[in-house]
């Protein structure tokens, strides 16, 4: 599929500043425990236990608190992981408010049913099932992120029968793009022209540092400074390089309104990795800089690097999100981390902005 990026791309980079620092992160592994049972022939229960004795004010975001079509299971089929059909977002992690946290007190459960026949690509057979991550939370006073819980599920045997999957629609469908609107105008326009401008730069400094950089900060974010996984991270970033570099070629459609309707509060972005679509939300223009200069920050450019690393026809097997922010992003193991959107972005943040390297 070609790349329609309805805007051309005018080279620049923002010279990097000095490192923004931060105060350590704190973890807390222990209180929470996902318990995933079959209900019905394609659902999956899955429970959210706080198992701790303090409250617990846990970040909605790509979680099984998160009331969008986004990937909250793994399902594997042979020991492959099976296409996801539904929706990665790219939420704000600035400006939160209360409602997008849910606080499980002590004993205290959440309960999400998910039917995996509607946001995964699976006929009739034999599946494994699970579910694990990082949530960031805020202590109950504020919305501050304060840390990040890592939580992993039972592993959930699962027969389905053609039948049962045939009868269940796709949460996201298949969208005709002939029916798709016009695209990018005005400041959106250059937003999007510049943000693509400066991502030709910004992709190679950080395929650069993942293939030689400092150890240390590999290690920071993607847990390992194994040769192989290096080599890997830098021909992610290189064929974002390539992909950022032509709107006449390539694997994405790429817009910057919400065409297909997944903007909700705080979404900068998101993509439809079955699809290779990527679209922009109104937040991205109007709450992001271009290319922020503040260490572990957000903005447009990095952003895009995001929603590239979602879509399988950039490089292979696409992105989920284990973890959103750098609180939670640096808690995930070395696996998860090769394979979580904002360790890519979060990484060529540190890169450009020559940020301090901070243990976890």
């Amino acid at each position: 599929m070609q790349t329609v990026v309805y805007f051309a791309v005018v080279a620049a980079l923002v010279a990097p500043s000095l490192a923004h620092t931060i105060p350590r992160i704190i973890r807390r592994d222990a209180g929470l425990k996902v318990e995933l049972s079959q209900v019905l022939a394609t659902e999956v229960n899955a429970v959210m236990t706080n198992t701790g004795s303090e409250s617990l004010k846990l970040l909605d975001y790509g979680t099984l608190m998160d009331k969008n079509p986004v990937q909250k299971l793994n399902v594997f089929k042979d020991g492959v992981e099976v296409g996801f059909t539904g929706v990665d977002m790219r939420y704000s992690m600035h400006g939160l408010t209360e409602d997008a946290f849910t606080t499980l007190e002590p004993g205290e459960a959440f309960t999400s049913v998910i039917n995996i026949a509607a946001l995964h690509e699976v006929a009739g057979g034999e599946y494994t099932v699970s579910t694990e991550g990082a949530i960031p939370y805020a202590a109950l006073d504020t919305t501050e992120i304060a840390g990040s819980i890592a939580y992993e599920s039972n592993l959930l045997p699962l027969t389905l029968s053609d039948d049962d999957v045939a009868v269940v629609p796709r949460a996201v469908p298949i969208l005709d793009k002939r029916t798709i609107l016009e695209g990018c105008s005005g400041q959106e326009d250059v937003a999007q022209r510049e943000g693509l401008g400066r991502l030709i730069n910004v992709a190679p400094l950080a395929a650069e540092a993942a293939r030689s950089g400092d150890p240390a900060r590999f290690q920071e974010f993607f847990k390992t400074t194994d040769d192989a996984v290096r080599q890997n991270v830098a021909a992610k970033f290189d064929a974002i390089t390539s992909e950022s570099s032509s709107t006449t070629s390539g694997s994405t459609t790429y817009f910057c309104e919400d065409q297909f309707g997944y903007c909700s509060p705080n979404t900068l972005a998101y993509t439809l990795p079955s699809q290779n679509l990527i679209a922009n939300c109104p937040l991205f223009y109007n709450r992001l800089s271009s290319l922020s200069t503040r260490c572990r920050d957000q903005d447009q450019t990095t952003t895009i690097l995001h929603e590239f690393t979602h879509a399988p026809g950039v490089f292979g097997v696409g992105t989920q999100d284990f973890a959103y922010g750098y609180a939670a992003s640096v808690q995930l193991t070395a696996r998860q981390a090769l394979r979580n959107a904002d360790t890519y972005a979060l990484f060529a943040n540190a890169v450009i902005n020559n940020c301090s390297v901070l243990s976890s």
